[in-house]
């Protein structure tokens, strides 16, 4: 999250970063959604990952699969 909002949100600040992190930290603690109003939140969240990803320069997401495509795991994150 880290890397979103300190490398991307400024370009583009498309979420509302109080909301979102309240919101994440409750997908995070609680492993589900609360409500059917909240489901497409974890949408929100894996595009939050696919553009942050580029910014992150950490093994755990570096895809393994040799046809990978050229975008890394932002590309992976966008397919979710």
């Amino acid at each position: 999250m880290a890397a979103y909002f300190t490398h991307f949100h400024h370009t583009l600040p498309v979420v509302d970063s109080t909301a979102f992190l309240s919101q994440y930290r409750i997908l995070m603690d609680d492993h589900h959604i609360g409500s059917p109003a909240e489901a497409g939140f974890p949408t929100v969240v894996f595009s939050v990952f696919a553009c942050a990803a580029r910014y992150v320069d950490d093994p755990r997401l570096e895809n393994p699969e040799p046809e990978a495509h050229e975008a890394g795991m932002a590309h992976v994150y966008y397919e979710q």
